[in-house]
């Protein structure tokens, strides 16, 4: 992977939660604590993009089935089985 350098300054906050991400995530150093935190953010953004697929398509469903529901039995009441 080509890596660019980067220098960023952080405050001390942010600075104890970069290295708690460095420690719980096992990484060798802060560089890699950042990319982590990079991969996270993207898994979050991915989450919201599928959740609002699924929302959008949920309500075409609910549209299509409330019209199968009111035809469904279109021509059939005086079929005998």
């Amino acid at each position: 992977m080509l890596a660019s350098k980067l220098s960023i300054s952080l405050d001390t906050h942010s600075l104890l939660l970069l290295n708690r991400v460095q420690q719980d995530y096992d990484c060798a150093n802060r560089s890699q604590a950042v990319a982590q935190v990079l991969k996270l953010y993207q898994q979050m953004v991915d989450q919201r993009m599928l959740e609002a697929a699924y929302a959008a398509s949920s309500a075409q469903d609910a549209a299509m089935d409330a019209h199968f529901s009111s035809s469904n039995n279109d021509g059939l009441a005086h079929e005998a089985w």
